[in-house]
């Protein structure tokens, strides 16, 4: 299933309410210089759309990663596009940030509780919230 699929999924499941957009890019347009020809007409470079953004009824705004399989690099991504967004909008208030996957990782999960990340798993009933504690 495609990230973009995962997140229509996680829309109407209704955990989030509010006005969703998906593959929206982050992060202002930079140029970037390759060699020494490029100087004068620099290249454009973006970063990969992040897979959806919700302004939800509460006023607050979400960042949404979606995967198949909760992991490491999903987590990294998502932390990249916070950090782009708050560069780009230094005078709004902080987005929310939300992992949607079908398959979780104990020690992911974990680590968004500690990041302060809701991270939700699709199932046949729709989307829950999950959390992990790790033993001692």
């Amino acid at each position: 299933m495609s990230n973009a699929d995962l997140v229509a999924r996680f829309e109407k499941s209704g955990k989030i309410k509010g006005r969703y957009e998906r593959s929206v890019p982050i992060g202002g347009v930079f140029k970037v210089k390759r060699d020494e020809r490029t100087e004068l007409s620099p290249s454009v470079a973006t970063i990969r759309p992040i897979d959806g953004r919700c302004f939800a009824e509460d006023g607050s705004l979400w960042l949404i990663m979606a995967q198949n399989t909760l992991d490491y690099t999903l987590l990294g991504q998502l932390l990249t596009y916070d950090y782009l967004y708050r560069e780009e909008h230094s005078h709004d208030k902080p987005p929310r940030m939300a992992l949607v996957c079908e398959k979780g990782s104990e020690q992911v999960v974990w680590l968004c509780g500690k990041l302060g990340i809701d991270v939700f798993e699709l199932g046949d009933q729709g989307a829950s919230r999950v959390e992990a504690k790790l033993l001692q």
